[in-house]
């Protein structure tokens, strides 16, 4: 374990080493190199909540506030070269810290995320990029009271090429594991071994709209047919897996000032940060699939800040699930967070989460409750997300019926949270 631990940092320092060495020989040439980085981390106690644990996870199909999340790190290194093309390395991590568990993380807990090289201005005409490599495929508009990207989120290694213009077209070509069917059970004995790998052509187009920007994105999801085996209860099965289709369309349309409006809607087989993992049912005795199930998403997202001072964040989805064969269930999940600058780093304030399931799918998941976080942060940056920034959060949940937390039952949670949050 600590062989490959050491393993995946002598790879980070390697990339380092070269890409740093570059910088110092081509100085000539006007490049550049640069960190980016985003870090969150909290201490939590109380009544039904651990370290970074979010009491509101009741494990329903609806979706959370990323209040309480626990810790989590991205560091990026970027390098260009005379601002026409550029290189760009992310490894991330996530889960409990070695300082809270005396236990040094598995190598599972690490993720390269990014992995590519972009051309922005292609030669002949430089309003064409190209892309190739392993990266998170996503946009820069997600909904942060969710931590949530409704649009397009998606992980794939591959390439594409984009027509920069007024209207940016772009188009994507990836490949990532994936296969047509699940474990339906979590038992250690049980395995799918990996049968095939998933295609994906993706289309995202940007069209201006007065001051803002109005964005689509199409995807295309194959996964060819294959065999392989499955371990249910220790019995090995030969699987013949047919081939299966997903698509998944979106568009995200600005509203009024700083707020945005999502809708997404996915059929079949289909993966990304809305992909409906709930919308699977039994196909194979141990195995579950989402062949032939939908998903819609209908949310809003957004924040202003006021020139008395005052700012708020707010948010809202609206989700519907249809598993093939069985009912359709929805949720509505709502956020809204008031923040008061008492001074230029001063913060106190307070959020409000409400979840209601309108059509429950699953028992003792799907469970209504109210979540509602005095708050007070301190920002050595100004305005909402001035950063970094350190947070005291007081949260106290209210269930519609009563919850399990580590053998004990009730309706009510409370946790006293402090926390530090950066990106740069």
């Amino acid at each position: 374990m600590r062989k490959s631990c050491t393993a995946l940092v002598g790879l980070v320092s390697i990339i380092t080493s070269v890409v740093a060495s570059q910088v110092w020989a081509q100085d000539e040439n006007k490049q550049t190199f640069a960190f980016n980085a985003y870090v969150r981390t909290n201490f939590q106690t109380g009544r039904g909540g651990l370290a970074g644990e979010r009491i509101d996870e009741t494990g329903g199909f609806a979706i959370h506030g990323r209040l309480l999340e626990g810790q989590y790190f991205e560091l990026s290194a970027k390098t260009a070269w005379a601002d026409t093309s550029w290189f760009r390395f992310t490894v991330a991590q996530g889960g409990e810290s070695f300082a809270y568990t005396n236990v040094w993380p598995e190598t599972a807990g690490y993720a390269i995320r990014d992995l590519f090289y972009q051309i922005d201005h292609l030669p002949g005409n430089p309003k064409l990029q190209a892309w190739f490599g392993s990266r998170m495929y996503r946009g820069d508009n997600d909904i942060h009271l969710f931590d949530t990207w409704v649009l397009d989120n998606q992980n794939l290694l591959g390439g594409g090429i984009a027509y920069c213009g007024d209207t940016t077209v772009e188009f994507a070509l990836g490949a990532r594991r994936g296969s047509t069917y699940a474990l339906a059970t979590g038992l250690a004995s049980d395995s799918l071994a990996p049968g095939t790998q998933r295609y994906m052509l993706i289309n995202k187009v940007i069209v201006p709209h007065r001051d803002r920007k109005i964005k689509t994105n199409l995807e295309l999801h194959y996964i060819p047919s294959a065999n392989t085996t499955a371990t249910i209860n220790g019995a090995s099965t030969p699987l013949n897996i047919p081939s299966v289709t997903g698509i998944m369309a979106g568009f995200q349309y600005p509203l009024w000032n700083g707020a945005n409006g999502f809708f997404n809607y996915g059929h079949g087989d289909v993966m990304g940060g809305i992909d409906a993992p709930f919308a699977a049912v039994p196909t194979q005795p141990g195995l579950i699939s989402r062949e032939g199930s939908n998903a819609a998403h209908i949310a809003l997202g957004g924040v202003n800040e006021f020139p008395s001072n005052f700012g708020v964040l707010y948010a809202a989805m609206l989700r519907a699930l249809k598993p093939r064969d069985t009912d359709m269930g929805t949720s509505f999940s709502a956020a809204v967070r008031g923040l008061y600058n008492i001074s230029n780093h001063l913060r106190p304030g307070v959020e409000v989460d409400v979840v209601q399931y309108l059509k429950k799918m699953t028992l003792g998941r799907d469970v209504n409750f109210v979540q509602i976080s005095p708050m007070v942060e301190y920002g050595l940056g100004k305005g909402m997300f001035g950063v970094p920034r350190l947070k005291l959060i007081a949260s106290n949940i209210f269930y519609s019926e009563p919850v399990a937390h580590y053998g004990v039952t009730s309706q009510y949670a409370f946790t006293v949270s402090t926390g530090l949050e950066l990106w740069f």
